[in-house]
């Protein structure tokens, strides 16, 4: 059987078939070759039972939702008005704070992270 899955492999390969068809190919044709029960029959409930999971139905969810909003113009309406309010002083940690420093040149001021 490896002999035979070898050989179809280079030669599928020698032929220029992307890998991913060439190894679905395989998959397949090794199994209805050596196979009592056939792949095709549990396919259908195998992919159902793997794919029937609240996680894996959330991130293509997830990824639906953000293409919604950023072609509706939400996701840039959004950014637009964060990007037009005054930041939050309650928000900014005191070493980041700018406007209270004890130096009398105001245009010398270095943020801490620069230095």
């Amino acid at each position: 059987m490896i002999t035979y899955t070898a050989v179809g492999l280079l030669g599928l390969l020698a032929l220029s078939i992307p890998v991913g068809i060439v190894l679905f190919l395989l998959g397949f044709g090794i199994d209805q070759f050596f196979s009592s029960f056939p792949l095709i029959r549990g396919l259908g409930s195998l992919v159902w039972s793997s794919s029937n999971s609240a996680t894996l139905i959330a991130i293509p969810f997830f990824v639906l939702l953000g293409e919604i909003l950023v072609r509706s113009g939400v996701a840039a309406r959004t950014y637009a008005a964060l990007d037009k309010s005054p930041p939050l002083p309650c928000l900014r940690p005191k070493s980041l704070d700018m406007t209270q420093s004890s130096s009398p040149e105001p245009s010398r001021q270095v943020a801490p992270w620069a230095s």
